[in-house]
């Protein structure tokens, strides 16, 4: 079973990293120097706040990351 559990925490982990390289990419179409960091306080660049496929990307990568969130609650709590 050990396994199975490392198995969707890795999966979890490839997703979140993923998305959240999507996530720069989309944001550096809108500015090219953004980094990482940025990504993390995009209220400070209205041409990002102010883009709504930035704004989706953004609302779907915390959407997997809440789900993670919910996921490694579940198996700490088994």
């Amino acid at each position: 079973m050990s396994d199975v559990l490392d198995g969707i925490d890795r999966i979890c982990d490839e997703l979140v990293a993923y998305h959240t390289d999507q996530l720069h990419k989309v944001a550096k179409e809108i500015k090219p120097n953004v980094t990482y960091d940025d990504l993390m306080q995009s209220f400070d660049y209205p041409e990002m706040e102010n883009c709504p496929f930035f704004k989706y990307q953004e609302g779907l990568l915390a959407g997997i990351r809440v789900a993670y969130a919910a996921i490694r609650a579940d198996l700490n709590s088994s």
